[in-house]
């Protein structure tokens, strides 16, 4: 009924579908009938309504053209636009951000805590000869600058630094072993995260100390059945080391044991956040060169000196070593890996804050 009623427009009683069978010249008239033939009803397309529609129609392009140029257009100060978001921080794939290196810790010391007792003792067996075998290069770098030492004893302490000990703690990271005073750093931290139980810090800590000591003597008996110290100087000079060690009260042992350890952890810290193995040399090597050369104090390579001076024939008692050196020390390293280290990092970085 709709269709056959007449039109009633602009042109009279003319059906619209003839108004448009006609052809036309006008674009819009073509356009308006191509719109009639496919969507239907001419109710739809009346005059009046063909116009508004065509009106909002361009309305809505200039718009939609508007605001794809203003997502085009760079962000100019003043123009209304928001800024966009700045673009994220480049990541350097060499190394680790310090976050990532106390959760890495974290990791270890809860691999460490549920590690089985033979392993930690075997590993800790092999940490405590490199450590002597370390402690073993700097006793003859020491050796062979005597007069250097009375000289120029900053200089003296430099060329130890350089040579030794540094070189004993990289063979102890990159081979995995268990050393007692890094392990200090890495269970307090596990400790403190949740990640590792107050038995299992005790029992790891006991253990890499004992496998340590038995490490250190090994290489000192193997060194002094070598022949590798037999020579007048170098006795004199592992009997000398030895000997000076007992020679310090307990309150400036405890300190320099405390300074000595922050510097090995510190040096496993950079270790931890280097990727390649340049990187992990390169950063064991500043802290301990800095540890050696300054004159602090470690408990593990303390051991092989005393063993060492043992086999020379150094006149120390058993209770000096213990009471002078090793307990002092090994309780300012404790202080200086668990709250230097491990405590002061699990504020800033840890989980639980």
């Amino acid at each position: 009924q709709t269709r056959a009623e007449p039109y009633q427009g602009c042109e009279g009683n003319k059906p619209l579908h003839h108004r448009f069978s006609t052809v036309s010249h006008n674009a819009e008239d073509m356009h308006i009938g191509k719109q009639v033939r496919r969507n239907g009803p001419w109710r739809k397309y009346h005059a009046q309504g063909k116009v508004q529609r065509r009106t909002n129609h361009v309305k809505d392009v200039k718009a939609r053209v508007s605001t794809d140029q203003t997502r085009a257009e760079p962000y100019q100060s003043g123009n209304g636009h928001p800024k966009p978001a700045p673009l994220p921080a480049q990541v350097d794939p060499t190394i680790l951000s310090p976050v990532q290196v106390y959760e890495s810790a974290v990791r270890t010391g809860q691999s460490k805590g549920l590690q089985i007792p033979a392993k930690t003792l075997l590993l800790s067996f092999l940490a405590g000869s490199f450590i002597g075998l370390g402690a073993l290069l700097s006793t003859f770098v020491a050796c062979g600058t005597t007069g250097m030492s009375a000289a120029d004893p900053g200089l003296s302490g430099l060329l130890k630094g350089l040579f030794g000990l540094p070189t004993g703690l990289a063979l102890v990271v990159l081979t995995g072993g268990e050393l007692f005073t890094g392990n200090v750093f890495f269970l307090t931290a596990g400790v403190l995260d949740g990640s590792a139980t107050m038995a299992q810090l005790k029992t790891n800590w006991l253990l890499s100390y004992l496998g340590n000591l038995v490490g250190t003597a090994f290489v000192a008996c193997m060194t002094w059945a070598a022949g590798t110290i037999g020579s007048v100087v170098a006795t004199q000079g592992a009997c000398s080391m030895a000997t000076s060690k007992v020679a310090s009260a307990f309150l400036p042992m405890f300190l320099k044991g405390i300074l000595g350890n922050w510097l090995v952890c510190l040096a496993l810290w950079l270790a931890s956040s280097a990727k390649s193995l340049p990187g992990k040399v390169l950063g064991i090597f500043l802290p301990i060169s800095m540890f050696v050369t300054l004159g602090f104090e470690h408990s593990i390579a303390n051991m092989f000196f005393f063993w060492q001076g043992w086999f020379a024939g150094a006149d120390v008692s058993v209770i000096d070593v213990v009471v002078r050196n090793l307990l002092p020390v090994t309780l300012g390293n404790i202080v200086g890996g668990a709250v230097l280290v491990g405590l002061a990092y699990q504020c800033a970085y840890g989980s639980n804050k």
